[in-house]
């Protein structure tokens, strides 16, 4: 039997997360296959679906190549010029050209559409002319949707677990996929899309806080920031769709059904070990780590520090036992601490988390807008709309790699900093490459090429911001720390679909507009604490001595600057042919 640990050994709260970061590593280092089966199947489950929800519009809001009027006898369309052209006017028509009559009027018996596309949304129900605005606004409603979802399923997520929400939210999201092909007009589809992205972000911020609760403090960097890698194929993937599939409803089916295979994750996804320790499921949180394990026949138990936590009894939450457990059965029962539990709320009054939760409040609004700015508008830029989406996805991989590989090195900040500013810089200088040479030499590949290193930087920033936000809030509050930055997020990416549709109206305002905020944020970010190698907090308390400075583990040089009770030693005995981890 392991050695507990009386709570009255413990002489801060630092060893509890130091001790459960102990048995993520002690996981880490014998359960590596089932580790990583969770880890990637966990990852196919949440990245593919969410990504091709929320890009879907990019297809299934599809602009024509070209269109006008449907004239009948004795009409026609009259002629603009325009780009150096002469081409057919969109949005009118002659009233009665057969009467000499050279009043025109807006469509009045539809479009004639020219397009690769067998049908969209916006061909279906004439989005176009003074409707024009309403793909766009799609996307928007969809993001109304992600923050609604932000709000409200990551703090259920913190009360009822990861795995219920993870699970709830893709199945559900999977039903309101199919039910928007049933859409009769553009209304019922808006009101499909909030849903989905409600229920799409319930998925994402549950899935990547379990995801990261998976590892400990020297490994979370590397698996948080590999998980994008599926995020990008998911994008190349809907690109593949989109090409073969040029029917909306064919697509919209192909982007939901899969989703059910999630349901597999009843039976197979655990609860995230740092959550049920925390709300006392101490039996539970056993059971999975013996599970993690298994295989490599050890055994990993929980430090009595932890398994003496007093926790409040609270609806929907149960302790491991009807009775508290103690280090010794000689002392007297111990009267239970009622320990409030943490909050956004007290996020908010804490001074050093408040400015924190600002900062990464505006990195998640800036790296979304940017972000999903440029991922938007990828099919509205010159050359073949399927391969530039496609381009958008293939970036991305090079740019998570870059984030893999700095990252665990050298921390957070100076990545974080880099990733937005360069960003910026790339976005400012688009606007300004002229399309073409006095002699007529096309720049369409270099505005593509400078497009897509802006895209660079802001994916991996956007990866950034998601493994800082979950660092920066304790294991009592990061779900719904990460909920409040994703409310962020989709305000910014509120902003996002009308990018493209700017740029046809203020050609240079969206670079410049999106360039400089994300220059200026990414100053900020040099403000925030370095996370890197640091246990994962599990309560606000634990935050108190981050500094900007890299981490370094408790010695007894250090000790009084880190405030951190010396770490019981982990030692091993072999007991019935199993490896037995004493703590």
């Amino acid at each position: 039997m392991a050695t507990r640990l009386s709570q009255s050994s413990v002489s801060s709260n630092a060893v509890y997360i130091t001790e459960v970061d102990t048995i993520l590593r002690a996981i880490s280092n014998n359960g590596k296959r089932w580790l990583y089966t969770t880890y990637f199947a966990l990852c196919a489950a949440y990245c593919f679906p969410c990504a091709w929800h929320m890009f879907a519009i990019t297809f299934v809001g599809g602009l024509p190549d070209d269109y006008h009027c449907r004239v009948g006898a004795n009409q026609s369309i009259p002629q603009i010029y325009k780009d150096g052209k002469w081409t057919n006017d969109k949005c009118r028509m002659y009233k009665n050209e057969s009467s000499g009559d050279n009043q025109t009027i807006p469509c009045n018996n539809g479009w004639v559409y020219y397009t690769d596309y067998q049908s969209t949304i916006v061909t279906e129900w004439d989005l176009v002319c003074d409707r024009d605005y309403l793909p766009q606004m799609a996307q928007t409603i969809f993001v109304v949707g992600t923050l609604i979802g932000a709000g409200s399923l990551s703090p259920l997520a913190d009360w009822l677990g990861r795995k219920k929400v993870h699970i709830g939210s893709q199945m559900a999201m999977a039903i309101v996929g199919i039910i928007t092909i049933s859409s009769t007009n553009y209304v019922m589809f808006a009101v499909m899309r909030v849903i989905t992205g409600a229920l799409q972000q319930g998925v994402v911020l549950s899935t990547t806080v379990l995801l990261f609760e998976l590892f400990p403090a020297e490994k979370r960097a590397h698996a948080n920031l590999s998980t994008w890698l599926l995020w990008s194929l998911g994008i190349i993937s809907l690109a593949t769709f989109g090409y073969f599939v040029r029917n909306w409803k064919y697509l919209q089916l192909l982007i939901s059904v899969p989703a059910f295979l999630d349901l597999i994750g009843i039976w197979f996804f655990p609860e995230s070990i740092p959550w049920l320790i925390a709300h006392g499921e101490i039996d539970e949180a056993q059971k999975t780590i013996d599970k993690a394990v298994e295989k490599a026949r050890v055994k990993i138990p929980i430090p009595g520090s932890l398994l003496d936590l007093d926790v409040l009894e609270k609806p929907g939450l149960r302790k491991s036992s009807d009775t508290v457990r103690h280090s010794s059965t000689d002392d007297p029962p111990a009267q239970p601490t009622e320990e409030k539990r943490e909050t956004l709320w007290d996020v908010m009054k804490h001074p050093r988390l408040r400015w924190y939760s600002l900062i990464m409040c505006l990195m998640w609004f800036n790296s979304s807008m940017a972000y999903y700015g440029i991922s938007l508008s990828a099919t509205s830029l010159v050359g073949n709309r399927y391969l530039n989406f496609g381009l958008v996805g293939v970036m991305e991989i090079p740019s998570y790699i870059f984030t893999v590989t700095t990252a665990p090195r050298i921390g957070r900040r100076i990545p974080s900093c880099i990733s937005q500013v360069g960003g910026g810089i790339a976005l400012i200088i688009v606007p300004f490459i002229p399309k073409t040479l006095a002699d007529g030499t096309s720049l369409a590949p270099l505005i593509v090429t400078v497009t897509m290193v802006g895209m660079f930087f802001e994916a991996s920033a956007f990866a950034l911001a998601f493994l800082y936000g979950q660092e920066i809030y304790p294991t009592s509050t990061r779900n719904s720390g990460m909920g409040l930055s994703s409310v962020w997020a989709r305000i910014g990416g509120m902003l996002a679909p009308f990018a493209g549709y700017m740029v046809t109206k203020i050609y240079w305002f969206p670079g410049v507009f999106l360039g400089s905020i994300s220059i200026i944020i990414g100053l900020l970010v040099l403000y925030l604490p370095e996370p890197l190698g640091r246990p994962i907090p599990q309560k606000i308390a634990d935050m108190d001595s981050w500094t900007r400075q890299r981490y370094r583990p408790p010695t007894d040089d250090n000790m009084a600057d880190e405030q951190l009770p010396a770490l019981p030693e982990v030692q091993e005995h072999e007991a019935d042919g199993r490896t037995n981890f004493v703590i």
